[in-house]
């Protein structure tokens, strides 16, 4: 309590300038980081003919990539997929992406890409009933490639960002040129998305077993 009062009163003396760095943080330099990514999740997924929406920037942060083989109904939405990867945040919701991927949140939160099976294609208590049978080496594999289990049965794998190297690329950016923010500051973005690219059969094995069993449920919704 006691830092957060002092916090608030550095605030307030300095109201002026809190609130113009925060309108040039979100307005700029987020956006700007976050179209990058966008970019390069796109660029990637057209690459290797993966489906997906690509607006980490947008309002509504709607972000993810998925495997044509992972592809059911009709519609091309996410909700048509048995499964996906989100690019999401673990523990940190009211933080900044670029926060979070520079592991600076206010409560030590991630951004990277979550594994997770469609709620339609099974439900969360039997897809954590399935995973308590499947096979221990597939487990293995998923963490030598640094994703994370988590207790709900999702995978989390994070993405770091070095801030000294975002501050070089930011001290010569052109707005016009943003490919420049694809260079050795987002080099981490692209080693992980090669990390979806080698994970995805292993994660297209523990959901294999449940398609002839559910498939139907996302035909018909």
């Amino acid at each position: 309590m006691a830092n957060e009062k002092k916090a608030g009163t550095l605030i307030l003396s300095q109201i002026r300038m809190f609130n113009e760095a925060k309108i040039h943080f979100e307005d700029v330099v987020e956006k700007a980081i976050l179209d990058v990514i966008d970019k390069m999740l796109e660029m990637f997924s057209k690459d290797i003919g993966w489906n997906g929406e690509f607006e980490l920037a947008g309002e509504n942060s709607n972000c993810w990539l998925a495997p044509a083989e992972w592809h059911i109904a009709g519609s091309e939405e996410k909700a048509a997929h048995k499964a996906y990867f989100d690019m999401e945040t673990n523990d940190g919701d009211n933080d900044y992406w670029t926060a979070l991927f520079c592991q600076q949140g206010s409560t030590g939160g991630e951004a990277g890409f979550m594994f997770t099976v469609n709620p339609k294609f099974i439900n969360i208590k039997d897809w954590k009933a399935h995973m308590s049978k499947i096979d221990s080496t597939l487990i293995s594999k998923l963490k030598k490639l640094d994703f994370q289990p988590l207790e709900n049965g999702n995978f989390f794998l994070p993405v770091y960002l070095e801030v000294d190297q975002l501050v070089k690329v930011w001290e010569n950016y052109d707005e016009t040129e943003d490919i420049k923010l694809t260079g050795e500051c987002l080099s981490p973005l692209n080693v992980a998305l090669q990390k979806l690219n080698e994970s995805w059969v292993t994660f297209d094995t523990m959901v294999g077993s449940l398609a002839t069993t559910t498939s139907s449920k996302l035909g018909k919704s």
